[in-house]
Formats: C-alpha cells, structure tokens, sequence
C-alpha cells in the first residue's frame, strides 16, 4: 500500500483494516493482516537547492510527486533534502517492462549538467 504524503499513514492504515475486517465477516475469512513497513511518504518544498538544481539541470518548469518505489522517505525521515527523477516508463512491473534507450540517455546528460552546476 503506497500513500500520498498528504494522507497520513495512520488514517490509510484504519480505513484499510475496516475494510479487511468487513471482507473477512464477508466471506468467512480466516486471514491476518500485518503490516511489515509504514512512513508517511515525503515532500520538498520546490525552494530547496537540490530542487532548483535539479529543474536548473533538466529544464523541468514544474514537479509532480512519486508516490513510493523509491528511497526518498529514508533520506527525507533524515533530514536530507530530496528530488526524484530518472528515465520512468508506463510499462513498470509488467512482463514487457523497459526504458527507452533514447531517454535513459537524456536522463544521463541531465545528471551531468547536475553535477557540473554546482552547489549555489
């Protein structure tokens, strides 16, 4: 289960086991649910140096989130500033999963021009 870091983890977690417990009376279930992880997802404000140059180094206007499938919250939990980006794709975790060579490279030259801006 993935959440948005406006939705608390806490609040998702009570709705899901509300619905477990009416699917188990439902259908006579004999079933446990136990959660192995939680956080509370993370957020950076667009103002933090990694983010500005970021958008600086790919030319990107505007941020969208990632909701989960990254380390971002590990990093974020400690205290360290976080911007995602990498090459995506909308076949993730499917059989025909790949990424685009011709992006993959973009997405190389992005990292340079990140690493050769510098801090500010």
């Amino acid at each position: 289960m993935r959440n948005i870091p406006e939705v608390s983890v806490s609040a998702l977690m009570e709705k899901f086991n509300s619905h477990f417990g009416k699917l188990r009376k439902r259908y006579g279930l004999n079933a446990k649910l136990e959660y192995t992880a939680k956080h509370d997802g993370w957020f950076t404000d667009s103002g933090e140096k990694v983010v500005r140059k970021l958008m600086k180094a790919t030319g990107l206007r505007e941020l969208h989130a990632s909701f989960g499938g990254d380390d971002g919250t590990y990093f974020a939990n400690a205290g360290i500033p976080v911007a995602c980006y990498g090459c995506g794709n909308n076949s993730r975790h499917r059989s025909n999963e790949y990424v685009d060579i011709g992006v993959m490279k973009a997405v190389g030259r992005d990292m340079v021009r990140f690493l050769e801006i510098g801090d500010d």
